[in-house]
């Protein structure tokens, strides 16, 4: 009897342990912004910053029945990129951190993320699937992304990398890159 009972139990711990893996949270996506003043991140939908030291947290994004997420700041702590579906499909936007109006910067049938800005704060880097080369095994899929750099003044993205790379970051001097490679 008692054998059941301990079964029993550890058959609803593990249950109850698989059930909250699945269950999605609804902030995500911190970001600190490079001062270390703020922190950016998603909740349902919106965006949000917070003073790094803890108090109230500012809706800087408010589109209902829109999604946006994946916060990125500028250098100067004074912008942050996002992504947004309302246009349809996930594009690149970029608001000030106080909130405001946000601007479209990207306008591809791809879903796009934005991964970080340039040391320069001029571009905005981000991933989707939009055109590898021909000489590339890689043709556009979902899980398989570029990396693309698209000016904060508009015009048209360019390709930075033909591979996956996800999360880059500057060396101090600006001249290399490091990334996650899928």
């Amino acid at each position: 009897m008692k054998k059941s009972t301990l079964l029993a139990g550890l058959f609803l711990a593990s249950a109850s342990i698989s059930a909250s893996a699945v269950t999605p949270l609804w902030m995500r996506d911190a970001a600190i912004s490079p001062d270390g003043a703020s922190i950016a991140f998603t909740y349902m939908g919106d965006i949000y910053t917070v003073p790094a030291t803890g108090g109230n947290a500012l809706r800087i994004t408010s589109t209902p029945d829109f999604y946006e997420a994946s916060p990125v700041w500028s250098p100067d702590s004074r912008s942050i990129a996002f992504r947004s579906d309302r246009s349809g499909n996930f594009d690149i936007y970029l608001v000030p951190a106080t909130g405001g109006q946000a601007r479209r910067l990207t306008y591809n049938s791809a879903a796009e993320t934005p991964e970080a800005f340039t040391p320069d704060g001029k571009e905005v880097l981000f991933s989707a699937s939009i055109q590898d080369p021909a000489s590339s095994a890689l043709f556009p899929s979902a899980r398989m992304t570029e990396l693309y750099a698209v000016s904060l003044d508009g015009g048209n993205p360019r390709q930075v990398l033909a591979t996956p790379a996800h999360n880059p970051v500057f060396t101090p001097d600006g001249k290399q890159m490091l990334y996650m490679d899928n």
